[in-house]
């Protein structure tokens, strides 16, 4: 079975571009503990006005508000709030409908969401 770093080098390698929502504590843990970096995640979204226009720790990747994920049109989506990735499909469906991908990391190594 892959890692997690892994599974990112994977999809990066492949020349998608890849984000993630939710800038939470365990989102910072996760992504430092995988060795995740803004060469694997291009921005972190979240509706926290209080993290947006910051950075994770270590990573540097930059968090933004979500009403950017249209205009930048990542290729996948990790969902690091698991507590919130259904409210989060339903609440980006537009980025869905046009193309975009989601993914899971309720599981280890994260896993595509057909949505």
């Amino acid at each position: 079975m892959a890692s997690t770093h892994e599974f990112f080098e994977d999809l990066v390698g492949s020349g998608a571009r890849v984000a993630g929502y939710g800038a939470a504590e365990r989102t910072t843990a996760l992504v430092g503990m995988a060795g995740l970096g803004r060469e694997h995640l291009t921005a972190i979204y979240d509706k926290n006005p209080a993290l947006q226009g910051l950075q994770l720790p270590v990573s540097r990747i930059p968090i933004l508000h979500p009403e950017h994920l249209l205009e930048d049109r990542p290729d996948y989506l990790a969902i690091f709030a698991r507590s919130f990735e259904n409210e989060i499909i339903a609440e980006q469906a537009e980025y869905s409908r046009l193309g975009g991908k989601f993914i899971s990391v309720k599981a280890f190594p994260p896993f595509h969401l057909n949505h």
